[in-house]
């Protein structure tokens, strides 16, 4: 706008110096009045650009990390009557030489601000920030993304290592705890195979003590001892007697191979 502006007087300076129709009188304060007239627009543009420039901002304040992405959180004002309308660019380094321009959409109501986000990008080798707005005559150059960028990878990354640490932990925790319970289910397996054996022995004692405590029968001269007064093998028999098993076989007889 300034170029046209400063444009237009050289133009008209030259035609009006080629034009017969008006003499040297008249040229000169007409060339100086369209002069000062486009003194006057250009420095009333500045200042129009320059009021712009301190009521509309557009300020760069944070980046949020998601995973492998990141998008940077920007704020507009407008403090001006008018709504305001333009584009910003991201434009972002990668330390392989390549460059990524994300367009960032403005539209702000008069006398009021709006929260903005940039399309997501990759934070692998990411090496710096440029951002490129030149609407109303307003530059920003975002530089301190970059610490922005950092100290949120930072945290990204101990919320990660402390969210494995916890899995970690949790895992030796429920290990310890299978460990644990697999030596208490040997320890109940030995115990009762133990009690098992030793019920078996109990009871293998008590039919023991049960056999040598039973009642046989014996005659005074013979070599066997008997379950019962009615065995054949005590039917000649002048006298029988009573006596535990155990006492029979410790005098040497044996069982009768009819009633045994």
């Amino acid at each position: 706008m300034l170029l046209w502006i400063c444009f237009f007087p050289i133009m008209f300076t030259i035609w009006a110096v080629k034009t017969p129709r008006f003499d040297k009188k008249v040229k000169i304060p007409l060339i100086a009045a369209v002069w000062v007239l486009s003194l006057v627009v250009a420095g009333c543009t500045s200042m129009t650009n320059a009021q712009l420039a301190k009521d509309r901002t557009l300020d760069f304040n944070a980046i949020e990390i998601t995973d492998s992405k990141a998008v940077v959180k920007a704020t507009a004002t407008n403090n001006t009557a008018s709504s305001w309308s333009s584009t910003a660019y991201l434009v972002i380094h990668y330390s392989d030489g390549d460059e990524e321009k994300l367009s960032i959409h403005i539209s702000c109501d008069k006398n009021s601000s709006v929260d903005l986000t940039s399309p997501s990008f990759s934070t692998e080798g990411v090496s710096s920030f440029e951002t490129d707005y030149s609407g109303a005559q307003i530059s920003y150059s975002a530089g301190d993304l970059m610490s922005l960028l950092t100290a949120e990878q930072e945290r990204v990354a101990a919320e990660e290592a402390q969210k494995k640490a916890e899995e970690e932990a949790a895992a030796a925790a429920a290990a310890e705890a299978e460990a644990q319970k697999k030596a208490e289910e040997e320890a109940a397996a030995v115990e009762a195979q133990a009690q098992a054996e030793a019920d078996a022995a109990a009871s293998a004692q008590a039919q023991e003590e049960a056999r040598n405590n039973a009642t046989v029968y014996v005659t005074a001269t013979g070599s066997k001892y008997h379950s019962r007064k009615g065995c054949s093998g005590l039917s000649n028999a002048n006298s029988i007697s009573e006596m535990t098993r155990a006492q029979a076989e410790a005098n040497g007889l044996e069982p009768c191979a009819k009633c045994y």
